[in-house]
């Protein structure tokens, strides 16, 4: 049975895919030159400060409950945790930061280890932030649904009793109200 292979419509496919666990685990790390490892570095500096900034903006999406950049955000998160992701993978790095990483990066790139690590801490600190942030966001929402589900649900605005307008203590039939003394 031949082998198929892409072809150039279907390649960027396969790098837009990002590798699974797996796959980066039986294949090991090749040695890289410091050229390449300057450029993994750079990369992967340039994807962190984009990721930062983006959480960052969705931060403030939450803050002000606008969905539609809270979901925009999202998508840019998603899209560069996978960039980041494929990039690592194509110099047979594991796709997720750990700390033999770090050490690679400290023998490979020493210039670009310090900004690293820092760069990656501020990137789990703002995500610490917006995992609260919107924990908070569904608690309130929780809190607002069980409101307006609760028996005291009738409580609330009624279109008719707004339309009839403000509530006199004389009654319709020029009487007064029993409960208004």
């Amino acid at each position: 049975m031949p082998v198929s292979r892409p072809t150039n419509s279907t390649a960027w496919l396969e790098r837009m895919t990002p590798p699974s666990p797996s796959d980066a685990a039986s294949k090991p790390a090749r040695p890289l030159s410091p050229e390449a490892g300057v450029h993994l570095a750079e990369a992967s500096l340039a994807l962190l400060r984009d990721l930062e900034a983006s959480l960052e903006a969705t931060q403030k999406a939450v803050l002000a409950r606008d969905l539609a950049e809270l979901e925009q955000g999202t998508r840019d998160q998603m899209r560069l945790q996978r960039a980041l992701a494929i990039l690592w993978a194509e110099y047979g790095m594991p796709t997720q930061p750990s700390p033999s990483t770090t050490a690679w990066l400290q023998s490979c790139a020493p210039q670009f280890a310090a900004e690293w690590r820092a760069a990656q801490m501020r990137t789990l600190q703002l995500a610490r932030v917006q995992a609260a942030l919107l924990a908070r966001a569904q608690r309130s929402l929780t809190m607002i649904a069980n409101l307006l589900a609760g028996p005291e649900s009738s409580y609330g605005s009624n279109p008719a009793a707004l339309a009839a307008g403000p509530r006199s203590p004389v009654s319709r039939l020029g009487e007064e109200h029993p409960c208004q003394a």
